[in-house]
């Protein structure tokens, strides 16, 4: 809150706002729903729906404790999720994450009302999820199988019915497990977010100086002959169609121009390509947040790519240098390749 008050984000504001109350209702929830449990208990209904909620709560992890443990996970992922979104003022995904989270509290909270019939609340619940989850898998554009929501159906009856026992010897494993897979999500999410919330901001990187000032100078390197070398692949040469030939060295500086700023590529192009030319440049970074909505209208997809088209004085040969990882979007293609 405090945060939120001295950088003027309402956002912050009001997810901090939300989660305070959320906690401070879950904790004076939880003596009411306790003392209802408890005048609730009496052997009133028949033994058989009692033997089920033992049944439950022993081999289907139904206790208080068990839905505590895989609940606490991911209500403290969507907290950092949230705190990331309210950082960048995205307030329909911040609204997302409060609603799940609210719900996740109101389900812990009515875990002691739900007896005798958490059973049948849990099982209700995790048929949801799965037949939710599988739907979701057919449905992915491009990526959706039977076979994989077949899985998770299977997956998730044997992970309801029996196979969530507790086991000592594999819950640090089981912890560490959760831990990365829940790290991973969060860092990638994190770069995105501050891909596009930096957006336009780009490096004015270059290794050149400016010839007009004094303290600009440059070396001239000796040439070398290779053909003679132990290495092979020095002394490969490309005919570039005028004459001349390319060797992987000069491969290596066209390489390095793709790290040029724009305002200084075309002078390391004349300096190390005498006659040389850019005929066709894609140069892209993290879109703000208006290029993107207007990608979207044009139903367009966001390249993130960067790449030059060299080509001589001769109009006889080019050569395509594609940029490597320079900014944080550039992680995000390489995650995604």
């Amino acid at each position: 809150i405090v945060y939120g008050i001295v950088t003027g984000e309402c956002a912050v504001i009001v997810g901090s706002l939300f989660w305070t109350i959320l906690l401070a209702c879950y904790s004076g929830g939880q003596l009411t729903a306790r003392m209802s449990s408890f005048v609730r208990s009496e052997p009133t209904k028949s033994r058989r729906v009692f033997a089920l909620q033992d049944w439950g709560e022993t081999c289907c992890a139904l206790d208080f404790n068990s839905q505590f443990a895989s609940r606490v996970v991911p209500f403290l992922n969507l907290t950092v999720f949230g705190i990331i979104f309210a950082i960048n003022g995205w307030w329909s995904f911040l609204a997302a994450c409060m609603v799940v989270q609210a719900y996740l509290v109101l389900k812990q909270s009515a875990v002691h009302l739900e007896k005798p019939w958490g059973w049948l609340v849990g099982i209700i619940e995790g048929v949801v999820f799965a037949l939710g989850t599988a739907l979701l898998d057919i449905a992915l554009p491009g990526r959706g199988s039977l076979s994989s929501a077949a899985w998770v159906c299977v997956l998730s009856v044997a992970r309801q019915f029996g196979l969530r026992r507790r086991m000592r010897d594999g819950m640090i494993f089981k912890h560490l497990s959760v831990f990365f897979m829940c790290l991973i999500p969060v860092i990638v999410l994190s770069i995105i977010c501050k891909s596009v919330s930096s957006g336009a901001t780009t490096k004015n990187f270059t290794k050149f100086c400016n010839v007009s000032e004094p303290s600009c100078k440059y070396t001239a390197v000796p040439y070398k002959d290779t053909s003679r070398s132990i290495w092979p692949q020095c002394s490969i040469k490309f005919p570039d169609g005028d004459g001349g030939n390319l060797a992987l060295s000069d491969f290596g500086l066209f390489s390095s121009l793709a790290y040029e700023s724009a305002g200084t590529i075309e002078r390391g192009l004349e300096a190390y390509f005498p006659g040389w030319r850019i005929d066709y440049r894609q140069f892209t970074i993290a879109p703000t947040r208006q290029g993107w909505s207007a990608a979207q209208q044009r139903k367009d997809d966001l390249d993130w790519t960067t790449f030059y088209e060299f080509t001589d004085a001769a109009n006889t040969t080019s050569v395509f240098a594609v940029r490597g990882t320079q900014y944080l979007v550039d992680v995000v293609t390489d995650i995604g390749l």
